[in-house]
């Protein structure tokens, strides 16, 4: 925690007013971006929605210096990443063939070496990724200068 050391002066005192309006405005900056970040998220994760894909939450949690935002539930990591026919399988070292539509937490193990499979009488072909973490830090990253404009000038 931050101490503030002040004399009993008009411009000390002024300093010390100035100093916590400052701290105030960069929680208050942080609190914007993360929240600029976790709609753009929400955004990318809602695309997989129409996949079937809907247990998933996102959120901005309050840590000791700022905050953070926090995907959760069983399809976050199939929404984020892809699977099925629209996922990128180069580079997994396995003894189990690995090619698009090879793996299904929905359906255990299917494999199709053309891309898509039938599960009750429905053509399947996985999930397109949606990065949708990777989105909103470039969202933060897009917004930085706006919102530290906005809030410094109030």
């Amino acid at each position: 925690m931050k101490t503030i050391e002040i004399e009993l002066s008009t411009q000390s005192i002024g300093k010390a007013i100035k100093d916590l309006e400052f701290a105030s405005n960069i929680n208050q900056v942080c609190q914007e971006l993360a929240q600029i970040g976790c709609d753009e998220a929400t955004r990318r994760f809602a695309r997989a929605n129409s996949d079937g894909h809907t247990d998933w939450n996102v959120s901005v949690v309050p840590i000791d210096n700022g905050y953070k935002i926090v995907a959760s539930g069983k399809d976050v990591y199939f929404i984020e990443f892809g699977t099925g026919f629209f996922a990128n399988p180069n580079g997994y070292e396995t003894s189990v063939p690995v090619y698009p539509g090879s793996w299904s937490e929905q359906h255990a193990q299917i494999f199709s070496r053309y891309g898509f499979w039938y599960y009750k009488g429905e053509k399947l072909q996985g999930t397109e990724a949606q990065n949708a973490m990777y989105y909103a830090g470039k969202a933060i990253r897009d917004n930085v200068n706006r919102v530290i404009e906005k809030v410094m000038s109030k």
